[in-house]
C-alpha cells in the first residue's frame, strides 16, 4: 500500500475518529500547523501508553502531514517532514 493510500484510507473509512473525538488539544494544534480548511485529524494508534494521531489536509496532493502525539499525562508533540512519514509508516500493515 503506497503512503497516500495510506493517508486516503484514513479519510474515507468509518475507523476514522471524527473530529469531534479527537482530544480538543490534538485537534487545536493540528489547526495551528495547517489551518481549519479540508483538515483531517485521525487516530493513527496507542504504544506505550501515547496516543498517535495524523493530520493532514485531505485534498492536497503534496507535502507532509503532521504527527502528534499525546501521553496519558496530557502532553503534546508535534512531528512533521520525514520523521512524521516513519512515525505513520511504522502503524501501516503489510
Amino acid at each position: 500500500m503506497h503512503l497516500w493510500d495510506f493517508f486516503l484510507r484514513f479519510a474515507t473509512k468509518v475507523e476514522i475518529m471524527k473530529k469531534n473525538k479527537v482530544p480538543a488539544v490534538v485537534l487545536s494544534l493540528a489547526e495551528q500547523n495547517l489551518g481549519k480548511e479540508s483538515l483531517e485529524v485521525s487516530f493513527l494508534g496507542t504504544r506505550d501508553a501515547v496516543s498517535f494521531y495524523i493530520a493532514f489536509l485531505a485534498d492536497s496532493k503534496t507535502g507532509f502531514p503532521f504527527v502528534i502525539t499525546l501521553d496519558e499525562s496530557g502532553e503534546t508533540e508535534v512531528f512533521d517532514g520525514f520523521f512524521a512519514l516513519e512515525l505513520v509508516s511504522s502503524f501501516m500493515e503489510d
